[in-house]
């Protein structure tokens, strides 16, 4: 006795073939969002390294401050006190300048005002 081949009805087969069509989209659309999380991670990551460049000396980009800059950068903020540059609660232009200047020399970072009023230590 031979056994009967499995067959499908008419409407069986159309079933089927919605049910594959359904899949495909359901994967092409998946494919579709990993891509753009791809994408969107990928230029999140950019933003993150452009922004965190040291030294490029542009507006807004982040300093990144160690231990020892931040000594640094202490010691030259009381030098600019003591000469004067400090009257009030601000250091004057020409404090700044002489921090920024001084700052940049000894480290041989190119940090600029911006940078050295926003300091933050870095956790390394």
């Amino acid at each position: 006795m031979m056994a009967r081949a499995p067959y499908l009805t008419t409407l069986q087969f159309l079933c089927f073939l919605v049910s594959l069509t359904r899949n495909l989209k359901f994967l092409e659309s998946v494919s579709a969002a990993i891509s753009y999380k791809k994408y969107e991670m990928e230029k999140n990551m950019n933003k993150l390294t452009s922004s965190e460049s040291v030294g490029s000396g542009s507006r807004g980009s982040k300093a990144i401050w160690d231990s020892q800059s931040v000594e640094i950068f202490c010691d030259l903020c009381i030098k600019e006190v003591e000469q004067g540059h400090r009257p009030g609660t601000h250091f004057t232009k020409m404090g700044w300048d002489n921090l920024v200047k001084n700052f940049n020399k000894t480290t041989g970072k190119e940090y600029n005002k911006v940078q050295l009023k926003k300091l933050k230590c870095s956790r390394n």
